[in-house]
C-alpha cells in the first residue's frame, strides 16, 4: 500500500491537469481502500452528515468532483435518490457508476464553465476537490450558479489550500454580490492518518 500512497503525494504535487488525470487513472482501482480504509479519509462522511442537516432526501444534488462516488454513496444511504455526479477522471467516474447511486454521471472540468443550467440543483456538494494541485476558489462562483435560489452549497477545502489561496476573499466577494450567505464554517479532520484537516463550509445561494 505504501507505493500506492505515494500516489497521493503525486496528486497534491501535480503541475498540470494532464499529469493529475494520469495519476487518477492509475489510482482509481485502489483509491477507496487506500484512502478510506487505509488512511482514514473522513471528509466525505463529515460533509454528507453536514449537508443532511440542511436538505431533505428529495433534493436534487450535484456531487461536484465526485471521484469514486464516496459522497454519492453516503447520500444514497441516507435516502437521497436524485444525485448527479461530475468529475474530470473517466476512471473515477467508472468506479462511481459501479456504485449505482447516481441518476447521471458526466465528465466535467471544474476549472471551466459547466455545461449545466443555472439553478439546476437544490444543493451542490464538493469534497476533496478544492485542494492542492486541483481546483481553486474561482470554481465557487460557477458552483453557486448551478444552485437554485435558497439552495445549499457545501464544500471542503484542505487547510493548506485554504491558507495559500484566496478562499476567504472569494467568499466575501460572493457575499457582497448577494450570491452567497454563509451558514456554517468548521475546521474538521480530513485524512486522519496524516493528521490533515480542512475547512467544511456551508452556505445558502441567495441570488
Amino acid at each position: 500500500m505504501s507505493d500506492r500512497l505515494d500516489i497521493h503525494d503525486r496528486v497534491l504535487q501535480a503541475s498540470s491537469t494532464t499529469t493529475l488525470m494520469s495519476v487518477y487513472e492509475e489510482w482509481a482501482e485502489h483509491y477507496d481502500a487506500d484512502l478510506v480504509d487505509g488512511q482514514g479519509y473522513v471528509a466525505p462522511g463529515l460533509a454528507v452528515e453536514a449537508l443532511c442537516g440542511y436538505v431533505a432526501g428529495s433534493a436534487r444534488v450535484l456531487d461536484a468532483g465526485c471521484g469514486t462516488g464516496l459522497v454519492g454513496g453516503g447520500l444514497h444511504a441516507r435516502g437521497f435518490r436524485d444525485l448527479t455526479g461530475i468529475d474530470y477522471s473517466r476512471a473515477m467516474l467508472s468506479k462511481a457508476e459501479a456504485r449505482g447511486c447516481y441518476v447521471s454521471l458526466a465528465q466535467a472540468d471544474l476549472t471551466e464553465p459547466l455545461d449545466l443550467a443555472t439553478g439546476s440543483f437544490d444543493a451542490v456538494i464538493c469534497v476533496g476537490t478544492l485542494t492542492l494541485g486541483h481546483v481553486g476558489p474561482d470554481a465557487l462562483g460557477e458552483l453557486s450558479r448551478v444552485v437554485a435560489t435558497n439552495g445549499i452549497l457545501c464544500f471542503t477545502v484542505r487547510a493548506e489550500a485554504w491558507e495559500a489561496e484566496p478562499y476567504e476573499e472569494t467568499l466575501a466577494e460572493l457575499a457582497a454580490a448577494g450570491i452567497w450567505a454563509p451558514l456554517s464554517q468548521t475546521r474538521v479532520d480530513y485524512i486522519r492518518a496524516e493528521r490533515s484537516s480542512c475547512e467544511l463550509c456551508i452556505g445558502r445561494v441567495v441570488g
